[in-house]
């Protein structure tokens, strides 16, 4: 129920009485009718582009729900909806939630340092936070990884922000921050693996390298440094010029002409 402007319940009851509080109450949408409805009313369910379109914008929706009665019906109402089985619905909202606790960066095992890698680079950063949280105080612009438009990033950045705004960052508070979202599982895996260095200080190191590491990878700076090659090599056209001048700009360099 949606309260009118200004009105909290105490003074919605002052002002109209409780009668009538109760009457709202009474003709009030259910949680999961009213989600239906906002869903629906983006839509065009007459045509199968717009069922489509329907469970698209549910699927990431579901994803967030705890397994359930509750995510069981809702899914077969939306299944009736969009005019599928529920079944095949459900399996899809499962694929999707299994791709939020596990994408491709997060997924992959940590290997220690004896086997023969060490994990990818995002995951290694992960493990050095929730090993030893206070190595975050170490990565002096966590939101520089703002920049990286990967699965997972957003959960590194998430952990260095909790661990650098705490007090006495530890393990267990890391997660408990986590544990009513998708990630929690896998999070909670990563804390309990072999950790990827022993001492503080070690990580502390570590993490800042890995940290560096994935914005010169994955970070604007990759693209500006492929377009100051292919203006060297090749030339480059009118919106790659462009595109180099905004990056360029945005790193406090000087305009070079290509």
């Amino acid at each position: 129920m949606f309260l009118p402007d200004g009105h909290d319940p105490d003074s919605l009851v002052a002002e109209e009485g409780a009668t009538a509080f109760e009457n709202r109450l009474n003709t009030a949408l259910p949680l999961s009718e009213y989600l239906i409805q906002q869903l629906t009313a983006e839509v065009d369910l007459t045509h199968v582009d717009g069922r489509a379109k329907l469970k698209a914008l549910a699927e990431p929706l579901f994803a967030r729900m705890p397994e359930g009665i509750y995510r069981e019906m809702l899914a077969e109402r939306l299944a009736a909806r969009v005019g599928m089985p529920a079944a095949t619905l459900k399996k899809a909202f499962v694929g999707e939630a299994k791709r939020s606790l596990n994408p491709p960066e997060l997924a992959a095992p940590y290997r220690s340092r004896s086997s023969a890698g060490r994990g990818n680079l995002l995951t290694q950063a992960i493990m050095l936070v929730l090993h030893h949280p206070t190595a975050a105080s170490a990565v002096k612009d966590p939101r520089a990884l703002e920049q990286i438009d990967r699965p997972g990033v957003a959960v590194l950045l998430g952990l260095l922000t909790q661990a650098a705004a705490a007090a006495s960052p530890s393990t267990a508070m890391l997660l408990e921050r986590w544990r009513d979202l998708p990630e929690y599982e896998r999070l909670s895996e990563l804390a309990m693996a072999e950790p990827p260095v022993a001492e503080p200080q070690a990580a502390a190191k570590e993490l800042q390298m890995a940290v560096e590491k994935l914005l010169q990878e994955y970070g604007p700076g990759r693209r500006m440094n492929e377009l100051l090659r292919k203006a060297e090599e090749l030339g480059l056209n009118f919106d790659e010029k462009a595109e180099l001048s905004s990056l360029l700009k945005s790193k406090g360099r000087p305009r070079a002409a290509p």
